[in-house]
């Protein structure tokens, strides 16, 4: 995946769920960058014991959507170094 520098640092609604942000920011003249990496599961039910998953082993769960506009379903949990993970189903964009 691509995102245009500076254009996904903020959080993002989306069809009642959270897309947190993740990119180039700056705090105290500090230049911070948070990755974002995506993981595929082939089930919308996948994403739930993910989830479930993530939750039992203390790991932040930082948003998620439960209905993608093609159908999936996804979910974003911080990594140990504050990048943005997400395990996402089939049917978040038109070619997965």
């Amino acid at each position: 995946m691509l995102f245009q520098r500076g254009e996904t640092i903020t959080d993002n609604a989306l069809n009642g769920g959270i897309i947190p942000g993740h990119g180039l920011s700056s705090e105290d003249d500090k230049i911070n960058l948070k990755t974002h990496f995506a993981l595929s599961v082939e089930k919308r039910e996948d994403v739930d014991l993910w989830e479930k998953e993530l939750r039992a082993k203390g790991v932040e769960i930082m948003g998620k959507v439960d209905d993608w506009p093609g159908g999936g379903k996804s979910v974003y949990f911080a990594d140990p170094d504050g990048n943005v993970g997400e395990l996402a189903s089939r049917g978040i964009w038109p070619h997965y």
